[in-house]
């Protein structure tokens, strides 16, 4: 009996993988690698899909024969494609099939995973127009009516009424919306580099800013120390003031290091997009020289032929080569200082065809194919989940000022009544109304932190959601104050 979606998560993400996986234990067979050593290597950087074969990998050495670690895999899953693939596999290890039926196949679940992400998207729109309405116009109503109401009917909603629906009822409206978002998104190929705060990318980052001249282990310590600082003297006087906007700006402080890292981050990275761009014109220009070069000579073409980031570190490889470091070690060190997954994909690919003895051409052309079919459908992923996150961002922005601006119409109506002298103003409205701006403030709060945590489930990097949450929450909280022309007290 197939299990329910929720539970299918490991079905999901092994067929998530297929396409690549397969794509790359193609070109390992067409450059000659041995089947088993194929399967070791096309399994790297995959831990769904790429996991099993890997298993099936060890299995076949400790004496298993590779058709029965084939058919117990298998076993194991639940998904078609899955077990479409362990055929082929198993096919091809035979010899009824070649390598290419392999990349046929990978090119027929790659056109399906397109399919079901395009489907995503459009349900993902709707989500994120459903997201912003709630988290905008539901409080909007709540707010104009619980304050001008009271001026006219008395006490509609008491202020305890008013933070359970501000601190409760409406972020869970917005969680529920957000837990919709992720159980309905299909699982994404292995993410885009290394791991948020993994010991690789901080070991990028502290690279990265060691080339500008800042000690890593240092600018951390100085981050935090400062952030600590600030964050215990705005809460002191938050708790001293009861200022929910001095909280909440201590609190960001405090992620502010996080925030700060992120940033390193995403700069680090750009040295690895820049050369990802260039990889498969590179390797392509590398395929066009004489069948009588050496792949030592094809890097160097590659150095001198302006691509780049891409160039500079086959610059560094051919001088390393030159000085008697063998191909494979030199292709290695391109692949750990850019960390750039589908750089170690070519690397990889091309010291093993250098190692079987391969033909150049055909190498080069093999890893040119597999990179561009890669970078494709990552530039493809990116395109079709950016509106998702561009929603939310604009969300951002967008929802503090409109219920700011009602909150400060709602402050101008019930003053413009009070001096009317009509009788009809009632007493409510003066306590409801700080009431509801301070349960809008912590509203808003809980939204920034909403948000981030969707933008960052998305990308696949929940740990992001702090990073993100510090550079919302101010930005959210200060268009807010600007908007309603009050500070809360």
């Amino acid at each position: 009996m197939a299990l329910p979606d929720f539970f299918s998560r490991r079905d999901a993400e092994i067929e998530s993988g297929l396409p690549h996986t397969l794509r790359l234990l193609s070109a390992e067979l067409e450059v000659g690698v041995p089947f088993e050593s194929a399967l070791s290597e096309a399994s790297a950087g995959d831990p769904a899909f790429g996991g099993e074969l890997s298993r099936v990998a060890r299995e076949a050495s400790n004496g298993s024969p590779l058709h029965s670690a084939l058919s117990r895999a298998s076993a194991r899953t639940n998904s078609l494609q899955a077990k479409r693939a362990y055929a082929a596999i198993a096919r091809c290890y035979s010899g009824e099939d070649s390598a290419s039926s392999l990349k046929a196949l990978a090119s027929e679940f790659a056109r399906m995973g397109r399919l079901k992400l395009k489907e995503h998207a459009s349900r993902s729109s709707m989500l994120g127009i459903a997201f912003i309405s709630a988290s905008c116009v539901l409080p909007s109503l709540l707010l104009s009516f619980s304050v001008i109401g009271s001026s006219f009917m008395g006490e509609v909603m008491s202020g305890e009424t008013l933070w359970l629906l501000f601190g409760f009822v409406l972020p869970a409206i917005l969680l529920s919306l957000i837990l919709a978002a992720w159980l309905s998104s299909p699982e994404l190929s292995a993410r885009h580099g290394p791991a948020f705060l993994s010991g690789s990318e901080r070991e990028i980052v502290g690279r990265y800013l060691l080339n500008h001249g800042i000690k890593f282990s240092k600018a951390v310590s100085a981050a935090a120390a400062a952030a600590l600082i600030v964050f215990a003297f705005l809460a002191l006087h938050s708790f001293g003031n009861s200022s929910a906007l001095s909280l909440v700006a201590a609190a960001s402080i405090l992620l502010s290091p996080l925030a700060a890292y992120t940033f390193f981050a995403h700069l680090a990275s750009l040295r690895a997009r820049g050369a990802e761009r260039f990889l498969p014109d590179a390797l392509l220009h590398a395929s066009s020289l004489s069948s009588c070069a050496s792949f030592e000579a094809a890097a160097k073409s590659i150095s001198k032929s302006g691509y780049g980031a891409l160039g500079e570190e086959f610059a560094a490889a051919s001088k390393r080569m030159e000085a008697g470091e063998p191909f494979p070690e030199a292709m290695e060190g391109i692949s750990a200082r850019l960390d750039s997954r589908l750089v170690s994909r070519a690397t990889g690919l091309l010291s093993r065809a250098y190692e079987t003895g391969a033909d150049l051409g055909e190498a080069m052309r093999e890893a040119a194919d597999d990179a561009v079919e890669v970078f494709s459908s990552e530039k493809e992923k990116a395109a079709l989940l950016s509106l998702q996150r561009y929603t939310l961002l604009a969300g951002v922005l967008l929802v503090p000022i409109i219920l700011g601006m009602v909150c400060g119409a709602v402050s101008g109506i019930g003053s413009s009544i009070a001096d009317l002298g009509s009788g009809t103003f009632l007493e409510p409205s003066g306590t409801l109304l700080p009431e509801g701006l301070r349960a809008a403030t912590a509203y808003l709060a809980i939204f920034s932190v909403s948000s981030a945590l969707f933008i960052a489930v998305q990308e696949g990097e929940p740990k992001k959601a702090a990073a993100y949450a510090a550079l919302f929450l101010p930005v959210t909280l200060a268009f807010f104050s600007l908007a309603s022309g009050f500070l809360p007290a």
